[in-house]
């Protein structure tokens, strides 16, 4: 079998190379239009403990017209809400890029820059408005009113073309309370004098009174929300080892005679409370994806 021999004219040539050269141009652009524009994000610890938020101001003497002394507080913000650090990762997209993360566009270590870094996002909700100061860090425009439970991370990075991307993450808010007659969310996870309560499903609770017994040792009591007459469990308050509960039954077993609850109610409050003390001492379960 002969071989065939093609020969190309220069005009042919030429053209053949300036197809060839675009082709090549083409792949590579679409090779780089293929990379997705994206944001991810992840958290390297799952619950982030805080208590209330501390107020920052000054106080001022002056005399007003009358001549009385009056004082006059200026608030700069609420500050001393700790952090969590999240990573972000952005792929694709057109450099500079503008991140957006929980509301703010930097933290204390400065603007929120590049494809990837770690920001210390605050445990509080920044949506309230937030500032830095020196020396201070983070500070809330009003009380960001901090309790336990999930707190979701929303991201938002803009590429130099306009392009978004969005992403987003959670972690747990586990609040200490150190306040007296706190509300105690169901389903919710708290430290309460240093020990840490689950509270049931079906029912919120209280922090009770404080009282100190013949014997001279404390007992620390917590209450079901909204009952009447008050369903109350003590304890010890040191051990925080049960004492003793007061669910009245409807036999008239409530205090100075009160009405009290039905069969069902006394068993559905005795398992609620079953639950309460059984989760001392552990952990939120943190069945939610992080990622």
């Amino acid at each position: 079998m002969g071989v065939r021999t093609i020969r190309l004219r220069r005009r042919d040539l030429a053209l053949f190379l300036v197809l060839a050269t675009l082709l090549g141009a083409l792949t590579v652009s679409c090779g780089l239009r293929g990379e997705q524009f994206s944001l991810s994000l992840s958290v390297s610890q799952q619950i982030c403990e805080t208590e209330d938020a501390w107020r920052s101001g000054v106080v001022e003497s002056y005399k007003d017209e009358d001549g009385n002394w009056v004082e006059r507080e200026t608030v700069f913000g609420w500050w001393r809400i700790p952090s969590a650090s999240v990573k972000w990762r952005v792929t694709g997209g057109q450099v500079p890029y503008t991140l957006m993360i929980d509301h703010e566009s930097r933290d204390e270590n400065g603007d929120y820059e590049g494809a990837s870094g770690t920001a210390q996002v605050g445990c509080a909700d920044a949506s309230v408005g937030t500032s830095f100061w020196p020396d201070e860090g983070r500070m809330y425009a009003v009380d960001p009113q901090v309790d336990s439970g999930w707190k979701t991370v929303r991201a938002v990075v803009t590429d130099a073309n306009g392009t978004t991307a969005e992403a987003m993450v959670q972690f747990y808010v586990l609040y200490s309370v150190t306040n007296p007659d706190r509300l105690l969310r169901r389903g919710e996870t708290y430290r309460v004098f240093g020990r840490l309560f689950t509270i049931p499903d079906g029912a919120d609770m209280r922090v009770g009174p404080t009282e100190t017994g013949s014997s001279g040792s404390s007992f620390q009591s917590f209450y079901i929300d909204g009952t009447v007459p008050p369903v109350l469990i003590w304890f010890e308050a040191d051990t925080f080892a049960e004492v003793s509960r007061e669910v009245p039954s409807d036999e008239g077993t409530g205090a100075s005679g009160s009405s009290g609850y039905s069969e069902s109610e006394v068993r559905d409050f005795h398992k609620a409370l079953d639950a309460f003390a059984g989760s001392i001492g552990r952990l939120p379960i943190l069945n939610r994806s992080n990622q």
